[in-house]
């Protein structure tokens, strides 16, 4: 259980540099930094995928081809997608807001779909906790943000936020559920399908945005010179460690861990991403967002804390 605890722990710390890596590619569109980021994570993934072919001569788990489709679409496009039309039609902070309600939603779908017996219950003041510390962090940069927005627009970027926090929350559990259903399965073999299917995606998606713009779309980076250079770092960077390795850890862990619990984790995906910014921009936290992110600490403690007692509770019931 505690390898499972540090292996999210460190994928959370991989995607929370997802939210700094954009600082460094203001002068990108955002479909630019997703599709390098996924193209990256393709290719990687296509090379581990033949790696088992020709060499382990494994390939029972294609299979399950559809099942990786689902998540390729759904984690990688939709939620990615909504996450950042949302914070273009209203804020950063509401879009934190929104998503980090996850814990609790995470904790009623996976009564559902897993039947998880008392989670709501014993998840439920951690999940509050950390619901309180994300509106006390992001509560002064929500109302600077929010005041020259219009309304339509506003209305649509929550929407998206809807549709951004249904999608994650459907992945924690979905993903959970099937590494756990699916033994045979190991977690690079998952990731490197997801992986594939992502690939083709990501080529269709190419195909669709830039082919009618033409090849003059992209000389205007100057690949040879610095910006191009810093962009293919940045796909690297994103499409090796904030995926392929993040991947790898959280598939591996979600073997032993509940959906549940796993849901109180992944808010460390923020305040790594704001630890991250606060370096890279040399700032520092105001009172209400140390006091927030101190509330988030205290929520994710308090549920690592009930799963090792719940842990160690049916460890002793075995021998007795």
């Amino acid at each position: 259980m505690l390898l499972a605890i540090i292996q999210m722990v460190i994928a959370c710390l991989l995607w929370g540099a997802i939210f700094a890596v954009p600082i460094y590619l203001k002068d990108f569109c955002c479909t630019d930094i997703v599709l390098g980021r996924f193209l990256v994570y393709g290719i990687l993934s296509l090379a581990v995928l033949l790696f088992y072919f020709c060499i382990k001569r494994q390939w029972h788990f294609l299979k399950y081809w559809k099942e990786a489709s689902y998540i390729a679409l759904v984690m990688n496009f939709a939620h990615f997608g909504a996450l950042t039309l949302g914070i273009q039609f209203t804020c950063g902070s509401l879009m934190t807001l929104l998503v980090g309600i996850s814990p609790i939603t995470i904790i009623f779908l996976s009564q559902r779909m897993k039947k998880e017996k008392g989670t709501l219950s014993t998840f439920l003041w951690p999940s509050l906790l950390i619901v309180a510390g994300l509106a006390l962090a992001n509560i002064e940069a929500l109302l600077a943000e929010t005041t020259d927005i219009f309304t339509w627009e506003y209305c649509k970027g929550i929407i998206f936020g809807l549709i951004a926090l249904a999608t994650w929350t459907w992945y924690v559990v979905y993903n959970g559920q099937f590494m756990q259903m699916h033994p045979e399965v190991t977690s690079y073999q998952w990731t490197a399908l997801i992986g594939a299917m992502t690939f083709l995606f990501s080529t269709i998606a190419i195909a669709f945005f830039y082919l009618p713009s033409g090849i003059d779309y992209f000389h205007q980076y100057h690949w040879a010179g610095e910006r191009g250079q810093l962009f293919l770092a940045a796909s690297v960077l994103l499409g090796v460690f904030c995926s392929w390795v993040a991947f790898v850890f959280w598939n591996a862990a979600s073997v032993h861990v509940s959906a549940a619990l796993a849901g109180q984790l992944t808010i460390l995906e923020t305040i790594f991403g704001l630890t991250f910014v606060y370096v890279l921009e040399q700032s520092s936290p105001t009172l209400l967002e140390l006091l927030g992110i101190g509330l988030i600490l205290i929520g994710v403690s308090s549920a690592l804390y009930i799963q090792v007692q719940s842990a160690e509770k049916g460890l002793c019931d075995s021998f007795s």
